[in-house]
């Protein structure tokens, strides 16, 4: 590996922090993601508010409209796995 004798560390390819790893939310097939807020509409169903003060409070979305994507640090997932 091109002589990187270090730790390897989670890093998000989203946003390039570390210990951080970036998560795709993927909508309903066949229904395009117009607006941040069909993603919030979404995650507010299935999460608490606890839950999703953790959560950054802008989202991007894909260019198609198809995708999401989160950049959250590690601990924050494992909080969410957890549940």
């Amino acid at each position: 590996m091109a002589g990187h004798t270090g730790e390897l560390r989670s890093r998000s390819l989203l946003t390039s922090h570390e210990d951080a790893v970036t998560l795709i939310f993927k909508g309903v097939p066949g229904v395009e993601i117009r607006t941040p807020s069909y993603v919030w509409a979404y995650l507010k169903k299935g999460l608490s508010d606890e839950v999703l003060c953790l959560l950054p409070p802008s989202l991007p979305l894909s260019p198609p409209g198809w995708s999401a994507p989160l950049s959250l640090h590690v601990e924050t997932i494992e909080r969410l796995l957890s549940r």
